[in-house]
């Protein structure tokens, strides 16, 4: 749902852009991070997310659309508030979140990198970034002995397609 409201907002912006700006990758409004925080307990956002736009001029244009806006969803007012994230740039965040492990049981949940970018116009393939760690109970236990956690983690499948799921936050 977000990663379609991202692209239905950067395919409008560039159908604005003249033919020179459209030309320049500097003024596209596109994208190449994305990461949603869940909270793994509820599966509920944590109200904010992470999006890496590929100019500073898309960038801008997502503030000037979103900052400040209301969601008017059904007993749920939040106000968007659009924030510079501390990690900036695709290879800053690649090589921040490719380390970081994720305890959430799904690769969907994981953070994911672009190529060559999203602008809602153009095909891409997707790369998710850390490491998937599940907990499972071993529940093959004989008399007197205790269940026991164990950890599994495996690297995501890399390039895998998404489905159809900035920094925002929700105030």
């Amino acid at each position: 749902m977000i990663l379609q409201f991202l692209d239905d907002h950067c395919r409008a912006e560039n159908v604005k852009l003249n033919r020179e700006e459209k030309e320049n990758k500097d003024s596209l409004s596109s994208y190449d991070f994305f990461y949603l925080p869940i909270d793994f307990r509820t599966r509920c956002s944590r109200g904010y997310a992470f999006v890496n736009f590929t100019s500073e001029s898309g960038a801008t244009r997502l503030r000037r659309a979103l900052n400040g806006y209301k969601w008017g969803a059904v007993g749920w007012k939040r106000t968007c508030q659009i924030s510079y994230a501390r990690i900036q740039r695709k290879e800053e965040l690649e090589k921040h979140f490719k380390r970081s492990n994720f305890y959430c049981g799904t690769e969907a949940y994981l953070p994911v990198i672009f190529h060559p970018y999203r602008n809602g116009s153009c095909n891409f393939k997707a790369t998710r970034l850390g490491n998937l760690l599940t907990i499972a109970r071993d529940t093959s236990t004989q008399e007197g002995e205790t269940n026991e956690i164990h950890r599994k983690s495996h690297t995501p499948t890399k390039e895998k397609p998404l489905s159809r799921l900035v920094g925002v936050s929700l105030l």
